[in-house]
């Protein structure tokens, strides 16, 4: 399905469906949006409403592809998931120990690895 896509997105030689084929056919699409939403220019009010309707369609056209919003979908119930696990924790900590302290330490040691991961850079 992604080949076919890419096909009628104008990439010459269909390839696999990776993230990376992925990503690039839809910054491709979205350059030539913009390409052609410049072509002709409204006035005044027009324009901006032209504009924030045109960010808008290129902001959700990646979730026209359904391994997007798998992916999406997917990270949704993994985050709730990991939230909820880790209310669980808590709640089991506080109704053993009666102490909020052990359950406050208890939280923020289980949040360690998600501040961690957004403060340092993998490159």
């Amino acid at each position: 399905m992604l080949e076919t896509t890419l096909a009628q997105a104008g990439d010459p030689q269909p390839r696999a469906s990776t993230p990376a084929v992925l990503a690039r056919s839809v910054v491709k699409r979205t350059a030539v949006s913009h390409a052609a939403s410049d072509v002709g220019e409204l006035d005044g009010r027009e324009a901006q409403c032209g504009s924030v309707q045109q960010r808008l369609t290129d902001l959700f056209a990646p979730l026209r592809q359904p391994e997007v919003r798998s992916l999406m979908w997917a990270q949704l119930v993994s985050g709730l998931g990991d939230w909820a696990g880790r209310l669980a924790l808590s709640v089991l900590v506080y109704d053993r120990s009666q102490s909020a302290l052990w359950t406050a330490m208890v939280t923020v040691v289980s949040l360690l690895p998600w501040i961690g991961s957004h403060g340092v850079s993998r490159h």
